[in-house]
């Protein structure tokens, strides 16, 4: 049987771009790769390839569109308000309640050199940590900041993960944006979009058993292939998306899910740019309903709004301190005035 999803997506893995211009077809494909078999394929599909694409569109403009929603937990905890003697007490405690209450993750993210969020300096420790404890909630990563590691550290350390938790690994990558914690690649700072989207391929690749050539110690050229071999055979990818348009349209277009939040940005923004992400999804020929897009936000829930606001007020307030002492640490370091 004739699939179209299937055919669009093995087009786009090899570079062909197929959307609907109106009423046509547009395709734009390597050079060379047109071959005569191939066009005359896509002139004999054409109806089915351009009502596949306008009923993925309608899809994506109907307000009726049935949502599932699921309930994770994401931890970005400053360190100065846990115990000092049980810092990761709260982190494995949740993790457990979660696993047992039908939540589908916990997530860990990647935080150097400040209060906010430092109890989390790597997020394949926390998750093979509680992989250990946990037996069915999914372990991501929000974020690894790919731009700061070797893509092959990254591949390893997760598949042993991965193995841990036979096969409960999702990572989100980000470009980092913390001038001082590219002390670990001051390079890589310039280009770290770039970067991010580039290794991401090179994960991909060495995840799926591929082999890449690294200079060894003597300056010889050498074949690697990454160990231990992951449960998955494809790694979950998540790209994670805040301020710029620009990042959920490449997450799309690459058939990233994505990770995002509302920080910065309100419910109508955002609406705006998951249009984007949805329509890079479908013209590069994904389907938005095999994505996930993962918001999160500061909850906390109780039996009326007065007992939350009490509950919450002075801990809350803490918490946004040291959010702006690490926005004017980084406004110093890049020699950026904030007001």
């Amino acid at each position: 049987m004739y699939d179209v999803s299937e055919f669009l997506f093995n087009l786009e893995k090899k570079g062909v771009k197929i959307s609907e211009h109106n009423g046509e077809l547009k395709v734009n494909a390597p050079k060379g790769f047109l071959t005569p078999e191939i066009q005359k394929l896509l002139s004999e599909k054409k109806t089915e390839i351009l009502n596949f694409l306008l009923k993925r569109i309608n899809q994506l403009n109907s307000k009726s569109k049935e949502t599932i929603m699921d309930f994770s937990l994401f931890f970005f905890a400053s360190d100065d308000t846990v115990d000092e003697n049980d810092k990761y007490r709260f982190l494995i405690e949740g993790a457990k309640f979660a696993d047992d209450n039908g939540f589908t993750a916990v997530w860990t993210p990647e935080r150097h050199f400040h209060k906010m969020g430092g109890l989390f300096p790597n997020p394949s420790i926390t998750a093979a940590a509680l992989s250990t404890i946990t037996k069915n909630i999914k372990l991501r990563a929000g974020s690894v900041v790919l731009p700061l590691h070797d893509p092959v550290r990254v591949a390893e350390e997760w598949s042993v993960v991965d193995n841990l938790s036979n096969g409960r690994v999702e990572l989100s990558f980000a470009t980092g944006w913390h001038v001082d914690d590219f002390v670990f690649a001051p390079e890589g700072y310039p280009e770290r979009k770039q970067i991010m989207f580039n290794e991401i391929e090179t994960v991909k690749k060495l995840w799926r058993g591929g082999s890449i050539i690294r200079k060894g110690g003597a300056g010889n050229p050498v074949e690697i292939r990454t160990r231990p071999r992951p449960v998955q055979v494809e790694l979950p990818i998540w790209v994670t998306a805040i301020g710029n348009p620009e990042t959920y349209k490449k997450a799309g277009e690459i058939g990233a899910n994505l990770m995002t939040c509302l920080l910065d940005q309100d419910i109508d923004e955002l609406t705006e740019k998951l249009k984007i992400y949805h329509s890079a999804l479908i013209t590069n020929g994904f389907n938005p309903d095999q994505k996930k897009v993962a918001a999160f936000m500061h909850s906390f829930m109780g039996e009326n709004m007065d007992e939350v606001r009490n509950t919450v007020h002075q801990p809350l307030t803490n918490y946004l301190k040291s959010t702006l002492d690490l926005l004017g640490n980084w406004g110093n370091s890049a020699n950026i005035e904030l007001n």
